[in-house]
């Protein structure tokens, strides 16, 4: 069986790795967040300390929760994994060459909030992308909401961006 793996920027309080686990079937899940955030229901035994960095909760056979904790800029150097989804909240668009290299031919990547430059950036580093209906981006209104502002609401909320990873050209 296949391990489905997924990397979530704006991991917030958990409300997407608990959908994709709902999902069933093996699951790597990887999600960043500036701050260690409370433990979801049922796993305050296995959460980690309260410190910075790179953390692995292993729940069972089937499902892996890698935490890092810090700055996007500290901590997505530190993954090394082949995505087949990804989640992102507000990102620099300097990130998007270092997302296509952990992406598997094929991977969804799901934003919201992304503002002209992220999605030129995607583009350019071989990423599909698809404004969702009714969506404009905007450089001057994008990314304006704080980081771990996740709730159950925007986590199931359709995406900004919807992209697919072709591979670079060229």
């Amino acid at each position: 069986m296949n391990t489905r793996v997924v990397l979530d920027t704006d991991f917030g309080r958990g409300e997407r790795f608990a959908a994709a686990r709902a999902q069933g079937g093996r699951l790597h899940y990887i999600g960043l967040a500036p701050v260690l955030p409370p433990a979801p229901d049922g796993l305050q035994d296995l959460w980690p300390l309260d410190v910075p960095g790179f953390h692995r909760v292993i729940l069972d056979q089937d499902a892996t929760l890698d935490l890092l904790v810090g700055a996007p800029d500290a901590v997505l150097p530190q993954i090394r994994a082949h995505v087949d989804e990804f989640h992102l909240g507000p990102l620099a668009p300097s990130h998007a060459r270092l997302l296509a290299g952990l992406a598997v031919q094929g991977a969804a990547l799901h934003a919201r909030a992304a503002d002209e430059a992220l999605v030129w950036a995607l583009t350019a580093a071989g990423f599909a992308c698809r404004l969702a209906p009714g969506v404009s981006v905007d450089v001057a209104t994008a990314g304006v909401r704080p980081a771990g502002a996740v709730t159950a609401e925007t986590a199931s909320a359709p995406p900004d961006i919807d992209a697919v990873y072709r591979g670079r050209m060229g």
